[in-house]
């Protein structure tokens, strides 16, 4: 089955999602949308796009296309997720899914009446490390019962100068890292663990350049797994300035049978287990993580599955972010479901 998809928002990540596309056979996108023309085109020029466009509800009228990518900034998605629903479009919406939990909700509203799929690009959980760890530690258990897992992820996008390139917005926005990477890293905790019931969390704030947190800490308990999150953009992994990693983060899996480790080049390595160590060199695992959540986006629309990233499986994810950012203003543990009017 070919499907027809059409892209709103031609800034940084819209070049990874074509790129994406541009790998997935059954897709064809037949044209690109942004209020700066010039980004449009230069978009569609790079990729071959025939069509260009400065408003969505135009370039749906226009072209009729099976589903929408959006790929702006969250603070739009609530706009942008109700035009397509009224043109009975499904759609792929850029994370993080909404500014607040009550705009998720409406959103997942929205589309319900209408008859639509809304799916969140979280790509994070199909990064290709992630999806061989999820083996690992859920179907093989070769690390036994789990005890404790650490996510580190340094990066030096803050200090000492500013380097967010195109995401330039990213300077002005209350919350940051927790609501902008810690979605990745929390969505992923909770697909390795599964849910959690309670989170606290501390943010900082280092830059004088920015206005939101370039630094965070959270603590959240998946079934009695201790999942500690430890993030900055503030400073580099291990003395290292480089921002380009293929990982986001490094991981260290704890269990009664053995220890898994990610590092931030891509290398996994379990250490005593019976059967011996494993390495997994790294690959461009950014790119094939939208490519792998892009192709299941389109898998579920043919086969008109739930996808993992359903805007309603999202609203878990997004609860824990919201509810990490509760815990830092209040100073007290955050409960999962019980505590979740106070963020509404």
């Amino acid at each position: 089955m070919q499907l027809s998809g059409v892209l709103i928002g031609c800034g940084y990540t819209s070049g990874l999602q074509l790129s994406a596309w541009a790998q997935i056979p059954e897709v064809t996108i037949t044209a690109v949308a942004s209020r700066t023309e010039a980004k449009a085109q230069r978009r569609a020029d790079e990729f071959g796009i025939p069509a260009v466009y400065r408003d969505l509800p135009t370039m749906l009228e226009e072209t009729k296309p099976d589903f929408v990518d959006i790929a702006t900034p969250p603070s739009s998605h609530v706009e942008l997720v109700e035009i397509a629903a009224h043109y009975g479009v499904d759609i792929l919406c850029q994370k993080p899914a909404a500014d607040t939990l009550s705009d998720l909700r409406h959103m997942i509203a929205v589309c319900q009446d209408a008859g639509v799929a809304l799916i969140i690009n979280e790509n994070g959980r199909f990064q290709p490390w992630h999806r061989r760890i999820y083996q690992i530690v859920r179907d093989e258990k070769r690390l036994g019962q789990l005890h404790y897992v650490r996510m580190e992820s340094r990066a030096q996008l803050t200090m000492p100068e500013l380097n967010f390139g195109e995401q330039a917005f990213f300077v002005t926005m209350p919350r940051l890292i927790l609501f902008e990477l810690g979605v990745h890293h929390l969505d992923t905790l909770r697909y390795l663990l599964g849910e959690a019931s309670t989170i606290s969390a501390e943010t900082h704030r280092v830059s004088s350049h920015i206005v939101g947190e370039d630094e965070s800490i959270s603590i959240s308990n998946h079934n009695g797994v201790a999942a500690t999150l430890d993030m900055s953009w503030a400073r580099a992994p291990s003395g290292d300035t480089s921002i380009e990693k293929p990982t986001w983060a490094s991981m260290r899996i704890v269990g009664s049978a053995g220890t898994l480790t990610l590092d931030y080049d891509g290398t996994l390595t379990i250490d005593g287990v019976p059967d011996g160590s494993e390495t997994w060199l790294g690959l461009d695992g950014i790119q094939l993580g939208y490519e792998a959540m892009q192709q299941h986006f389109v898998d579920c629309l043919v086969a008109g599955t739930r996808a993992e990233t359903s805007a309603s499986e999202t609203l878990r994810t997004m609860e824990l972010v919201f509810g990490a950012y509760h815990s830092a203003d209040t100073e007290r543990v955050y409960h999962v479901g019980r505590d979740i009017e106070e963020l509404l």
